[in-house]
């Protein structure tokens, strides 16, 4: 009776193979481990600290409020316009605003924000201010655990940090967002590089939107229901891309100051198709 039980325990069977307990352990666990992001180190999905919306929202209204008390004026266009031009395209325009080193704003965290950025949305744009902030908190997200997974580079002049950079958003007001100013050596546009330098930015920049696009979509249920923030869309081109350089032609940071939060499972055709990931590909787009 005890030799059945042992040899029935013996035989315990996986149900991708009808005789895996013949298998050799190095077999057993390649079978056993969980496909998809982070597969290839034996591992699965990634643990996502929910975000609090509720208490999120309370530190933006702060921000705004003090923002507008101290700074009359800068949710209006005529502030915006006498700003300095960064980036954007057909949807909005994000300008920068220097405070001073003198006396920076102080937001809700205690953080000192010497420089900001600020964002208009236009009367044709597909995604509100609320919205694009969840979404660019995703996409910083995505891009900081797939630097550490190894995915995409890290800072060739800052080891420690990733190459590709996500400005933390401040606050909002419709029709602005409010973001973090980019830091670092001075603002570069992509066509204005080298070629070398050109073709680098390209190559990790798209390495990222074809993460984006292809990614299993049992992960994006995952990062929706668990994080629950907005799964971005790649919408990068060289508008929504701004690269900083040092003085002696290295790669600072890749930030970009866009993304399109939108509803349903992005593809990889359909991201090409929309317009938003062959813009991004167009190597004619890029200066390359």
């Amino acid at each position: 009776m005890v030799r059945k039980r042992r040899r029935a325990m013996h035989q315990t069977r996986h149900p991708r193979h009808k005789d895996f307990h013949r298998l050799i352990r190095r077999e057993k666990e390649s079978m056993l481990r969980t496909t998809g992001l982070g597969s290839a180190l034996g591992k699965g999905l990634p643990k996502l600290e929910s975000i609090d919306w509720i208490k999120r929202e309370e530190r933006w209204k702060y921000n705004r409020e003090k923002l507008e008390e101290r700074f009359p004026g800068i949710f209006t266009s005529k502030f915006f316009g006498d700003l300095d031009w960064l980036g954007g395209r057909r949807e909005g325009g994000v300008r920068r605003f220097d405070i001073g080193k003198n006396d920076p704003f102080v937001s809700f965290s205690g953080h000192n924000w010497r420089s900001l950025a600020i964002k208009k949305f236009y009367n044709h744009s597909r995604s509100s201010p609320e919205s694009q902030a969840k979404a660019i908190h995703g996409i910083h997200f995505l891009a900081d655990f797939w630097t550490k997974q190894g995915k995409l580079p890290y800072s060739e002049r800052r080891p420690c940090q990733p190459l590709i950079k996500i400005p933390e958003v401040i606050t909002y007001k419709y029709p602005f967002l409010v973001m973090r100013n980019l830091s670092g050596p001075a603002y570069t546009k992509v066509t204005d590089l080298p070629y070398e330098l050109r073709e680098e930015v390209y190559q990790v920049v798209r390495k990222f939107g074809v993460l984006l696009v292809k990614i299993e979509q049992r992960w994006v249920d995952h990062f929706k229901e668990n994080a629950k923030v907005a799964y971005p869309n790649p919408d990068f081109n060289p508008t929504n891309v701004i690269v900083q350089v040092t003085s002696d032609g290295k790669l600072w940071a890749i930030w970009i100051i866009d993304q399109s939060p939108v509803e349903g499972r992005p593809t990889y055709e359909n991201a090409r198709q929309k317009g938003s990931f062959n813009i991004m590909a167009d190597r004619g787009a890029w200066g390359l």
